[in-house]
């Protein structure tokens, strides 16, 4: 397994800290925090393709409610 360093600040590790299990490795919390961040982004895109596939039902629903039906 390759492993890397990175610094963060005292105040970010106090955050992770108070995250993470007492078995819980540094690794296992930041790769839990990455990957809820990414399905965020994943929901987020979904709700708005659907949010612009709805105002374009509606918009050709006005269309057809204006031709008397």
């Amino acid at each position: 397994m390759r492993v890397t360093t990175i610094k963060l600040q005292y105040k970010t590790k106090g955050q992770l800290d108070r995250l993470k299990g007492k078995q819980e490795s540094y690794d296992a919390i930041i790769r839990k925090l990455t990957e809820e961040k990414l399905r965020e982004r994943l929901l987020i895109d979904a709700c708005k393709r659907s949010a612009a596939f709805d105002r374009k039902m509606a918009k050709e629903l006005e269309g057809t409610l204006g031709d008397g039906l």
